[in-house]
């Protein structure tokens, strides 16, 4: 089957990432039970050592894993998820957040994802400079920097299928919630400051990244409200749902889009749009419309972040595995979470009196990276 794989047109490569994620999705929700993004990780990447295997058992000219691998060579997953479906992901998140929620809790929150990722980047990448530095390894700070903004993007997804499993209280699935839809932002804004600085050969700094993420940011949150207030404004007066649903498609998309054209941050500007779309939404349409969007974006989500895990475990077939990536590997994910965990101290300290015991040690934990980190 994988014989005629580069004579596929757009709409059969699309018809099988949709199959393969329904097919991934539908045996991780039957017998793994498994939460979803890890779960259709898993499944996608055993099907594909399957996969390998049976290319070195059966003859080439029924599964040509070469040309599997020349496909997914060109596949461009960067521009796929960046400038395709990240601002329906963050949308999709966005407009489900009860506003009043947010304003509950915003003080931890704005701590987790704006101070937290900020702190975790340079923390993180200080700490790897350090210990590669002890193996011989020189990579400079810039690139361990990038690296640690990739992984500060959290899952809240992930971590609320454990949590509901866990019947935790309601406030810690809120705080992580609310930062895991801001971190995707904040994260991608340094990170993309952060390359930017790279390879326009700027001095890397503090204040230089400082300086670039407040104009990203002033700016991103200027023209995702004023988006978000005109598709407010024009859905005041539809009653007919697939209107209603359309705009709000148009509303994640040009906000992302339009951000991005003046070199600010599209991802905040998307979340910034689908808060004020959403903020007292039901007080706008009645119970049927309301029900009836809240499902278009749950549907809509599921099928994003099927496909995009499923192509995550796909993935796999191109890494190259050795002793020493597996070794650094190891070494990232420990400075990970140990400069989550500090980080997350250092920054609750002025409040450590009000905090419930053991809260810290749950939000660093259950910082699970997700398919914004890959």
């Amino acid at each position: 089957m994988f014989t005629f794989v580069n004579e596929l047109s757009i709409w059969q490569v699309v018809s099988v990432m949709i199959t393969f994620a329904w097919i991934v999705s539908a045996v991780n929700h039957k017998y793994l039970k498994l939460p979803p993004s890890f779960g259709m990780t898993l499944i996608a990447v055993i099907f594909v050592v399957l996969i390998q295997f049976m290319a070195n058992v059966v003859p080439q000219h029924i599964i040509n894993l070469d040309k599997v691998e020349s496909l997914m060579r060109e596949f461009d997953f960067h521009d796929f998820l960046l400038n395709g479906i990240l601002c329906y992901l963050l949308f999709a998140t966005a407009i489900k957040v009860q506003i009043s929620d947010l304003k509950k809790w915003w003080k931890p929150i704005a701590i987790l994802s704006f101070g937290g990722v900020f702190v975790f980047s340079f923390l993180m990448a200080g700490l790897l400079y350090g210990s590669l530095h002890i193996f011989n390894i020189a990579l400079p700070f810039n690139y361990c920097f990038i690296l640690a903004a990739c992984l500060a993007p959290t899952d809240p997804i992930s971590a609320n299928a454990v949590l509901k499993k866990l019947k935790v209280d309601k406030n810690l699935e809120t705080k992580l919630i609310g930062e895991g839809l801001w971190n995707d932002a904040a994260a991608l804004l340094i990170f993309l400051t952060a390359l930017d600085i790279v390879t326009k050969d700027v001095e890397f700094s503090v204040i230089n990244v400082s300086l670039m993420l407040v104009y990203e940011l002033v700016g991103a949150v200027f023209v995702g409200f004023l988006i978000g207030i005109i598709c407010r404004w024009s859905i005041r007066s539809l009653d007919d749902f697939t209107s209603i649903a359309l705009a709000t498609l148009s509303c994640a998309s040009l906000s992302y889009w339009i951000a991005s054209s003046f070199h600010l941050s599209g991802p905040i500007s998307t979340v910034v749009a689908g808060l004020v779309v959403s903020y007292k939404l039901s007080e706008i349409f009645n119970n049927h419309i309301q029900e009836h969007l809240d499902k278009f974006w749950e549907f809509f989500d599921e099928l994003l972040n099927a496909s995009l895990f499923a192509l995550i475990g796909i993935e796999v077939i191109l890494i190259q595995f050795s002793f020493s990536i597996v070794g650094l590997g190891v070494l990232a994910f420990i400075l990970m979470n140990l400069s989550r965990y500090i980080s997350n101290r250092l920054l609750f300290y002025p409040m450590r009196k009000n905090i419930v015991n053991g809260s810290i040690e749950i939000v660093s934990w259950g910082g699970i990276r997700g398919g914004i980190s890959v």
